[in-house]
């Protein structure tokens, strides 16, 4: 199954990043301008296993997204999985480890990974 693991450090505590994850808005704060998504509803949050449902568009062709949160540990993880949408199978995991501080104070590694899947394989 494809999978896509990106890292980032962030010179902040953990429980301070985590928190600000939690925060109303958090996710649209996260969406570059660029991308063309919409969010349309939001029902809960992570921690109570809530539901966004988004649309997402790329030249003519829009795509409409539900997931749901499926896993959430405090300032450590949650996870997020497409109960409805274009993949067989996407499920996205946020992961939240400290980091050894450099001089700045505090410091954290988010890691963003996803594994996914196309209809019909890689022919998909």
């Amino acid at each position: 199954m494809p999978e896509f693991v990106l890292r980032t450090r962030v010179n902040h505590a953990v429980a301070d990043v985590f928190a600000w994850h939690m925060r109303p808005g958090a996710l649209e704060r996260l969406i570059p301008p660029w991308e063309n998504v919409k969010i349309e509803s939001r029902d809960g949050t992570p921690a109570t296993g809530g539901r966004v449902t988004f649309r997402v568009k790329r030249g003519p062709t829009e795509v409409r997204i539900e997931a749901v949160h499926t896993d959430f540990e405090q300032d450590h993880l949650f996870r997020d999985e497409q109960t409805k949408g274009p993949f067989t199978r996407w499920v996205h995991t946020h992961r939240f480890e400290p980091a050894p501080a450099d001089g700045n104070g505090a410091a954290c590694t988010v890691e963003d990974h996803v594994d996914w899947e196309l209809p019909m394989g890689a022919a998909g």
